[in-house]
């Protein structure tokens, strides 16, 4: 039988217990987040002028692009899960993190001289960053790959890739609160190295994990 064929007869066969996908992969962000939030607070801390950065509009992107990722991210895992939705389909909501950054880029650009662009894309701390953001991002990515197992995706490592970039969403929005790297430049080189790291190696451990 066809792959297609067995998707067909899954979608058109009965009513039948499943599982809440949903409140699952919710239940399992958040005891992610949980796990970051409490790395950042007793093992890396908020940078030191976190109350003043507050009223910097560079600052605030970060969590606002790296929200937008959790949450566009967060719908893709839940479309990829079922056998009968495509991969463009679930592919295309990250257009809307992307955008945000796109935004950023342009007003970014737009306020600074170009002989100034290559010193705030590399930063300071680009190193930190692409090991920060992967360890905050374990514990999101565990959990979701754990939840997944009882899904049927059409492909088990696009669905674990997805999920690594959501895990990897949500450790870039804690550790925005501790970089002191605010330009959009910075963030989308390093950030988005980052939480390519952490799709490709949840793309690796769901084909193995997430096959059904």
């Amino acid at each position: 039988m066809k792959t297609d064929d067995l998707i067909k007869l899954l979608v058109a066969d009965g009513p039948r217990p499943t599982v809440d996908t949903s409140r699952n992969v919710l239940w399992a962000s958040a005891l992610g987040a949980l796990t970051a939030a409490v790395l950042l607070t007793f093992a890396i801390g908020a940078r030191g002028d976190f109350k003043v950065a507050m009223y910097e509009w560079r600052f605030v992107a970060k969590f606002v692009v790296a929200a937008a990722l959790v949450v566009a991210m967060s719908r893709a895992v839940l479309m990829l899960s079922r056998p009968d939705v495509t991969a463009r389909r679930a592919l295309m909501l990250v257009a809307l993190p992307v955008g945000l950054l796109a935004l950023a880029l342009v007003g970014e650009m737009a306020a600074q001289p170009l002989a100034t662009w290559s010193e705030w894309a590399m930063g300071t701390n680009f190193l930190v960053c692409l090991v920060t953001i992967p360890m905050l991002a374990v514990g999101p990515l565990v959990a979701l790959l754990w939840v997944l197992r009882s899904s049927a995706p059409q492909s088990p490592q696009l669905l674990g890739g997805v999920a690594g970039a959501l895990a990897g969403g949500i450790g870039a929005f804690f550790y925005a609160a501790h970089c002191t790297d605010d330009s959009p430049m910075f963030v989308a080189i390093w950030y988005t190295l980052a939480i390519l790291i952490l799709a490709s190696i949840g793309a690796l451990i769901g084909r193995r994990v997430l096959a059904w």
